[in-house]
């Protein structure tokens, strides 16, 4: 009879979530956890990380518009199935949005690409309170 697997987690220190949101996120992308309606909402967002906030761009009037002024959480992962192994980083703050003029012309000329049309943008920045990550290694 085979030994059965024994699965190691380990708890990522705040500059490895960091460097895995950084680095090792393909695409920026991640899902944004909030409420709205008074009901739990997970949307897919793609985000531009700084020193102490990530970002992202919504529609105006949009579910991901409303999570402004609130509290989030915000998760990253990555997995390689065929060696049963991943990591995820969550990521907990304040949702605001960007007011300053100036500060949203530079993101919008910046390097956060858009996935939807054209239009009317609304930015968003997420505190990072709090930061946790696991890893499994293969």
């Amino acid at each position: 009879m085979a030994a059965a697997r024994v699965t190691v987690v380990e708890e990522l220190s705040r500059e490895e979530c960091l460097e895995l949101l950084q680095y090792n996120s393909r695409v920026g992308f991640g899902r944004l956890g909030f409420t709205t309606d008074g009901r739990p909402m997970i949307l897919p967002v793609n985000y531009l990380l700084e020193e102490t906030f990530l970002v992202f761009c919504t529609a105006p009037g949009t579910k991901l518009s409303s999570a402004a002024g609130a509290p989030v959480a915000f998760e990253v992962d990555g997995v390689q199935s065929p060696y049963r192994s991943g990591w995820s980083v969550v990521i907990q703050g304040v949702a605001r949005a960007v007011t300053d003029p100036e500060e949203v012309e530079q993101l919008r000329r910046g390097p956060l690409p858009s996935w939807a049309n054209p239009g009317p943008q609304r930015w968003v920045r997420v505190s990072m309170d709090e930061i946790s990550g696991r890893r499994i290694p293969g």
